[in-house]
């Protein structure tokens, strides 16, 4: 009898816990789905930065989140848009440009975390407002050799755009190592029209919504 008695203390602790972690599961679910829900539309940050030479430069990022319906995930699609401002100067040739790179990819919140895994074969980076300044030695020299200034535009737009995407693609493809999912962005809060989370290398990122 007291061994019974025993065994049955042991099924009730078990069962117990197989309660409270279903009763768990079913919170973190619930959570999730309102979260995604809350999610959904487009956010936009900006955060400064430094290049590989130290120079500082400012990068803004626009997310447009997309609720996909399934049983299985809370989540969907995302189109990401990574703008930078850059200012460099090289070989006697200022130059100020914006790069502007899209990638898209699918989001999914597990836990009360957002994670994203990125398509790296829809990303693409196009070059604006190209502006170069060449020096008085140098502009004299290139027109001294006839070197068409057009052709010298497009030149340095295609050696940005081609470094500006292989630094991207590097970024996100590691990112998409990172886990079984895709990159962990932890502890995701939305509040109203505010939108933030953890990250290892700049700490709490803060978003606001604009649609």
């Amino acid at each position: 009898m007291k061994k019974m008695m025993q065994m049955n203390d042991k099924a009730q602790r078990f069962v117990c816990m197989l309660l409270c972690g279903w009763i768990a599961l079913c919170l973190y679910s619930c959570h999730d789905g309102q979260l995604a829900e809350e999610l959904e539309g487009t956010w936009h940050t900006s955060y400064t930065m430094k290049d590989e030479n130290g120079i500082p430069y400012t990068e803004e990022q626009k997310v447009k989140f997309m609720c996909v319906e399934s049983n299985s995930k809370d989540g969907g699609r995302f189109m990401e848009q990574v703008t930078a401002e850059i200012e460099n100067e090289e070989e006697n040739i200022n130059v100020r440009c914006k790069t502007i790179c899209t990638i898209s990819g699918e989001w999914e919140i597990i836990g009360g975390d957002l994670y994203m895994t990125y398509n790296l074969s829809s990303m693409d980076v196009e070059v604006k407002d190209m502006n170069y300044e060449l020096s008085e030695n140098t502009a004299l020299g290139f027109d001294i050799l006839g070197i068409d200034r057009i052709k010298l535009e497009d030149n340095i737009t295609e050696e940005i755009r081609r470094n500006s995407y292989r630094e991207m693609y590097k970024v996100y493809q590691q990112s998409n190592k990172e886990t079984d999912q895709g990159f962990c962005f932890e502890d995701l809060s939305i509040e109203g029209d505010s939108m933030s989370y953890n990250t290892s290398d700049f700490g709490r990122i803060k978003w606001m919504r604009i649609k």
